[in-house]
């Protein structure tokens, strides 16, 4: 084999390698573009996750400004239809049941309020509040319970209030 011999092998390899190279470009060139595709998605439903949160929290906060109970309880509905999953929705909508008497529609909503957030220990808080005034100490102790494990804080809570206390005597 002479030196044309191996510039000619030397050649076909450099074509392979280059074919080779081409090929790995247009398959991340897809991806690229894939990949594109999906975060223009993505942004998309951030944007409208961002929008529906924004519009239940200023239903939420003008709930705060109204006098009449069922006004209030419509508006926080309205938050809740917006965004199931708004922060304190289901909170607010719990104490406003609560004010009412509707005690199990209070625990409803509180229980929604620690399955939609339940690293947030005031949802078990409120859920405590609301068995109490079922008459459940028990399940109200099993909330604080949950709180104290969500945030070991929470025993400072629990021995400033009295009631609260009480259920760990």
């Amino acid at each position: 084999m002479d030196i044309q011999d191996y510039f000619a092998v030397l050649a076909l390899l450099v074509s392979i390698l280059a074919l080779g190279v081409i090929l790995l470009g247009y398959i991340e060139y897809i991806r690229v573009r894939a990949l594109r595709r999906e975060l223009q998605v993505w942004q998309s439903q951030v944007e409208d996750r961002l929008y529906r949160n924004a519009k239940a929290q200023q239903l939420i906060q003008a709930s705060y400004r109204v006098e009449s109970p069922e006004r209030r309880i419509s508006l926080i509905e309205a938050a809740l239809k917006a965004d199931p999953d708004t922060f304190n929705g289901y909170n607010a909508l719990g104490w406003e049941k609560l004010h009412q008497d509707d005690i199990s529609g209070a625990i409803a909503a509180f229980e929604q309020a620690v399955i939609r957030h339940p690293k947030d220990k005031a949802g078990h808080f409120d859920l405590a509040w609301a068995y109490l005034r079922a008459n459940r100490p028990d399940k109200a102790r099993k909330s604080l319970d949950k709180a104290l494990r969500v945030d070991p804080s929470s025993r400072q809570d629990i021995d400033a209030s009295p009631e609260l206390a009480s259920l760990y005597r």
